[in-house]
């Protein structure tokens, strides 16, 4: 009995990582399609533009394919908005089981809430592809919102 439950167990496992690893190719092929990847999160265009405005305020990120961007449990002011390129969010559970929030592409923001909040970040960031950002820090974006309140 045991070793059948092992092995339906494992047949699971087995089953949810080729689904994770397909889904993951899909997206990489919509994104290789189209610049606009389906299912992503997406800000306002006139706020990427204001944001866009604001670039000399960061600085240019490149990250790696599979590079991590921010680490869950970590502490940081940084955030990052996006210019290129697919970022895949996640949280790892305790029972180690990595479950995926989002994909993040082109004109998104990711890892603001616990850069201005500054708490131990509650989610992983990776580059699913080469991604280029703008890296901002929250805590020198104070005098940046007191000149321009719209943000």
């Amino acid at each position: 009995m045991y070793r059948q439950i092992r092995s339906a167990l494992l047949i699971c496992s087995t089953d949810t990582e080729r689904m994770r690893l397909s889904t993951q190719a899909r997206m990489r092929q919509k994104t290789a399609k189209t610049k606009k990847v389906p299912g992503t999160w997406r800000i306002n265009p006139d706020l990427a533009r204001q944001i866009m405005g604001q670039a000399s305020s960061g600085r240019a990120r490149r990250f790696r394919k599979d590079e991590v961007i921010y680490d869950q449990g970590t502490v940081s002011t940084r955030f990052y908005f996006v210019l290129s390129g697919l970022v895949q969010v996640s949280i790892v559970r305790v029972d180690g089981v990595e479950v995926v929030l989002e994909f993040m592409g082109p004109e998104t923001v990711c890892g603001e809430g616990d850069a201005f909040d500054r708490l131990p970040r509650f989610s992983r960031a990776v580059a699913l592809e080469e991604t280029d950002t703008i890296e901002f820090d929250a805590a020198r974006m104070e005098k940046v919102f007191s000149q321009h309140p719209e943000f």
